[in-house]
């Protein structure tokens, strides 16, 4: 209807709704006008509306109700204004309705840079994509509510590089259903940590896929969980390459899953296990000082089908406790630098089964070394003097 009247009210309600003009958050007049076309639109929050329609040679008004935009809202970077990649995704970020939506930033490629946290406010339900770029920080990126997530394009392509001793790129705080995706993490050699969740509380539900950390400083941790619970970590890969490492990957936290992940070149320790309980399918353990260390007391973790090499102290060691309860089957072992291949000579108990696992180590004088009332069942072991 050309040119008719629009009004636009909080669904069920005769209240006048504040509705914009962008997605920029500009005001638009309500009632307004519709175009000469007939054409009439508004931005909103993600809620539900009733339209009405007057005037404009429509004889009996009439009202469209339950009108709905797209679901959580779109909004697309390089229309915001910023002096930087950051302050438009922050700006973009900022300009989703109040109850979440996306933020598209694929179309800033190339060299980009960040000098503070693309999140801000507790802004639940954001998704943040992004696209073939490397993008220099500054500043740690922090989750700020539930649900917040970041993809990339592809670990090989959308590269989160860290500017000066960055302590975390990505801070997940205390917040539930975080998530990360098709990124690689480079600390660029002076980042003394990666990517961290639950520095305080216990978050749930987080992913991380297809994930790279790479190049931090010597000191650094590659991957801290800590009190995270009951989330999924799937072919994250954690390398000093260029850089350093100190400890792969820690985390205190309880029924964590990894699948097909990599821990290479810790110089402390691959996999830290402050946590009582978990689980690791597949993957590769490679060159790193100790593999394994149990640091907490009555520990149950199960090893299925992992690959270790090279360690340069040993595949699984133990604090002074009763370890608890670990598990390995399938799997192999091979290493020329190292004499005792399992050893816990530390720890006051526990139980070690061993499934299927070939533990070969060309310079072992023992492959296992345990202390009295240690239990140790094995069953298809290859291995050199226990």
């Amino acid at each position: 209807f050309p040119s008719c009247t629009v009004t636009v009210y909080d669904q069920g309600t005769t209240t006048i709704s504040t509705i914009y003009a962008d997605a920029t958050g500009t005001a638009k007049a309500n009632p307004f006008t519709a175009a000469a076309t007939g054409l009439w639109f508004f931005y909103g929050d993600n809620s539900a509306y009733d339209v009405k329609l007057s005037g404009g040679g429509i004889s009996s008004p009439f009202t469209l109700g339950d009108v709905k935009g797209l679901p959580g809202g779109v909004n697309y970077a390089d229309d915001f204004a910023g002096a930087n990649a950051g302050a438009k995704v922050a700006a973009c970020i900022t300009a989703l309705p109040s109850t979440g939506g996306t933020c598209d930033a694929r179309s800033l490629q190339g060299a980009q840079t960040f000098t503070a946290s693309p999140f801000s406010g507790a802004k639940a339900n954001v998704t943040l994509l992004l696209g073939a770029s490397t993008i220099t920080t500054s500043a740690a990126w922090t989750a700020t509510a539930n649900n917040q997530r970041i993809i990339g394009n592809h670990y090989t392509d959308t590269v989160i590089k860290a500017s000066g001793a960055l302590a975390w790129i990505y801070d997940g705080a205390t917040y539930d259903g975080l998530q990360l995706e098709s990124l690689y993490f480079d600390g660029n050699g002076t980042a003394t940590g990666g990517v961290r969740f639950g520095t305080s509380g216990a978050p749930q539900e987080i992913v991380m896929r297809d994930v790279r950390i790479y190049n931090l400083a010597a000191a650094g941790v590659g991957l801290d969980l800590g009190g995270t619970i009951d989330s999924h970590f799937e072919r994250v890969d954690v390398q000093p390459i260029a850089g350093g490492l100190a400890t792969g990957i820690k985390g205190s936290g309880n029924s964590n899953y990894y699948y097909s992940c990599r821990i290479a070149g810790a110089t402390t320790v691959g996999l830290d296990l402050l946590g009582a309980t978990g689980t690791w399918y597949g993957g590769i353990f490679s060159g790193n000082a100790i593999d394994i260390r149990v640091s907490v007391a009555l520990a149950r973790w199960l090893f299925s089908g992992a690959y270790f090499e090279n360690s340069t102290t040993a595949l699984l060691t133990s604090g002074a406790f009763n370890f608890g309860l670990i598990h390995f089957v399938g799997g192999y072992h091979h290493t020329s630098n190292v004499t005792r291949i399992i050893n816990l000579t530390n720890a006051t108990g526990g139980s070690l089964k061993i499934d299927g696992v070939s533990l070969a180590a060309a310079t072992a004088s023992k492959a296992i070394v345990t202390v009295a009332g240690t239990r140790v069942s094995l069953e298809d072991v290859v291995t050199d003097t226990i």
